[in-house]
C-alpha cells in the first residue's frame, strides 16, 4: 500500500491548475479500491484500484501536456508491483503455506519481475527516444 500511496502522491503532487481534479479523483479513488481489496471486501478490487492509479497517471500526462515521460517506466514497474503485493498478501491470508523458505522465493520474484519490467521499459524507451534515421532496421542493414 506504500507504493501505492507513493504512486497517488506523485500524480496528484504533479498536477496544478485547473485540470487537477481529472488527477486527484482517480488517485484518491484507487487508493479507496485497492485499500477495500486488501481488507478482503471484494477482492477485484485491487485490480480496479491499479487501474485507478494508471488512470491518475496518464491523467497527469494529459493535465501537463506530455506525451513521452521519463518516469513512464517506473510508474509501470510500481503499478506491476502494487499490483502482485496485493493479489500475493490475499493469498497469504486465505492460506496456511507460509513456509518462509517460499515466502522469501516469491518475494525475491516479485522484485525481479518488478526490476525486469522496469529495465525492459528504460530500453525500449531509450529506443523510442533515440533520433534515428531510418529506424533501428535501416541502421542495422546498412553496416553490411
Amino acid at each position: 500500500m506504500t507504493v501505492a500511496a507513493a504512486l497517488a502522491w506523485y500524480c496528484i503532487y504533479g498536477a496544478a491548475g485547473d485540470l487537477a481534479a481529472l488527477v486527484v479523483v482517480p488517485a484518491l479513488g484507487g487508493l479507496l479500491l485497492l485499500g477495500a481489496g486488501l481488507l478482503n471486501v471484494w477482492a477485484p478490487f485491487n485490480a480496479l484500484g491499479v487501474a485507478c492509479l494508471a488512470v491518475a497517471y496518464l491523467a497527469l500526462l494529459y493535465v501537463r501536456g506530455i506525451e513521452v515521460d521519463g518516469a513512464a517506466p517506473a510508474v509501470a514497474a510500481a503499478l506491476l508491483l502494487v499490483t502482485e503485493l496485493a493479489w500475493f498478501s490475499l493469498e497469504q491470508a486465505t492460506t496456511a503455506a507460509n513456509h518462509p523458505r517460499l515466502l522469501a522465493r516469491r518475494l525475491a520474484l516479485i522484485g525481479g519481475l518488478t526490476v525486469g519490467a522496469a529495465g525492459i521499459g528504460y530500453l525500449l524507451l531509450l529506443v523510442a527516444v533515440a533520433p534515428l534515421p531510418g529506424g533501428v532496421a535501416y541502421l542495422v542493414g546498412r553496416d553490411r
